[in-house]
């Protein structure tokens, strides 16, 4: 539980004779309001779904989600964590910082330039070793 639920949870009154928060009426109100906001396919439980999706889409791995919601196995916790569109797209961008075309002579096709692959770090990495190599000399 994080910190603003934890104020929220203690700023709101227990039932009458029980140590619970929320009832059914809250429950209840919940779907009124999605009812007047003319949101379908939502429930209270819906929320369980959200805050999984999002504590995902920040960077928390699946096992600690999938402890937080109090499943026994993770492949529960993957059908409640929905990543967005964006998010995934997002994901595929990161591999725009990881490896870029570059385009190299292949003596194998008659003097023609094919896109390679190659890996950025390394390539940065070799270029350092180079100029410290020419630096010494």
């Amino acid at each position: 539980m994080n910190e603003t639920v934890r104020e929220v949870l203690l700023g709101l009154k227990k039932l009458k004779g029980s140590s619970q928060i929320f009832s059914s009426t809250h429950r209840e109100l919940f779907e009124r309001v999605l009812e007047r906001a003319k949101i379908q396919d939502a429930s209270f439980h819906t929320l369980r779904h959200t805050a999984a999706s999002w504590l995902v889409m920040s960077g928390a791995d699946l096992l600690t989600v999938s402890r937080l919601l109090g499943h026994s196995d993770v492949k529960m916790t993957m059908r409640y964590a929905h990543l967005s569109s964006d998010h995934i797209a997002g994901a595929v961008g990161r591999l725009d910082t990881a490896w870029t075309p570059k385009r190299v002579l292949d003596d194998s096709a008659e003097g023609m330039f094919w896109p390679q692959l190659v890996d950025v770090q390394h390539d940065a990495e070799v270029a350092k070793l180079a100029d410290a190599q020419d630096l010494k000399s």
